[in-house]
C-alpha cells in the first residue's frame, strides 16, 4: 500500500496525509497574512497549523515501533517537525516581546549572555525570513 494514500491504513493513512498538507499549507498561510501586515496573527496561526500537523502525525505513532503505523523515516520527520515548534519562539513578535527582554535582563548580568543574545537576535531576524 502506498503510504501517502489518504486510504492507505484506514484513519491512520488519513491523518498523515492531511498532516502533510497541514505543513505544507503553512508558510503559504503565513505569507499570506504576513502581506496583510498581521505578523501576530500570522505568527498564532503559523503555529497552530504546524501543532495541528504534529498532533495528527505523533497519532500514527506508538511507544512500539512493532505496532507503529509510521516508518523510520516518518519518525525522523516527526522529530524535525517537533523541533521545529520549539523554533517557533525565535521568530518575531514572540521573540522580540518576550524572548529577547528576558535574555536582556540575564545579560545585564553575565556578559556571555549578552553575548549570545546578540547573536540570537540576528539569527531570529534572518533565518526566519527564509525558513
Amino acid at each position: 500500500a502506498d503510504p501517502y494514500d489518504p486510504g492507505s491504513a484506514g484513519r491512520a493513512g488519513a491523518m498523515r496525509f492531511l498532516a502533510d498538507i497541514l505543513h505544507t499549507l503553512r508558510p503559504l498561510v503565513y505569507l499570506l497574512l504576513l502581506r496583510r501586515g498581521k505578523a501576530r496573527s500570522a505568527w498564532i496561526v503559523s503555529l497552530a497549523t504546524e501543532l495541528t500537523g504534529v498532533v495528527l502525525l505523533a497519532r500514527c505513532d506508538t511507544r512500539s515501533p512493532h505496532q507503529s503505523m509510521l516508518s523510520e523515516r516518518e519518525r525522523s520527520e516527526l522529530r524535525r517537525r517537533k523541533l521545529g515548534l520549539l523554533l517557533h519562539i525565535l521568530r518575531e513578535p514572540l521573540y522580540f516581546s518576550l524572548v529577547d527582554p528576558v535574555i536582556r535582563k540575564m545579560g545585564a548580568r553575565f556578559a556571555p549572555v549578552e553575548w549570545a543574545r546578540v547573536l540570537l537576535a540576528s539569527f531570529a531576524k534572518y533565518y526566519f525570513y527564509v525558513n
